[in-house]
């Protein structure tokens, strides 16, 4: 997924979307795509709660696949809460 500056050139969305990216729209600049920010926040806990002794990784994995992981390509983040 490709991110894009609110008020840049539209014309930097219609390559990705002509072949079949999803592209979307940042509320302003920022390091990083907004996808691969979340994944590097849910790794960071992943790692603090196998350290912490918490859980194993073979759990936190289970946990993901089972829990959060079956909803998310359908409802995302927000939509789960609202």
């Amino acid at each position: 997924m490709r991110g894009h500056v609110a008020g840049g050139d539209e014309r930097d969305l219609r390559l990705p979307e002509k072949i079949g990216k999803k592209t979307i729209k940042y509320m302003k600049g920022v390091r990083g795509f907004v996808a691969n920010r979340l994944q590097h926040a849910l790794w960071r806990e992943a790692l603090h709660m196998v350290e912490a002794g918490i859980a194993d990784a073979a759990t936190v994995d289970e946990a993901l696949r089972y829990g959060p992981g079956l909803r998310w390509p359908l409802w995302a983040c927000w939509k789960t809460w609202t």
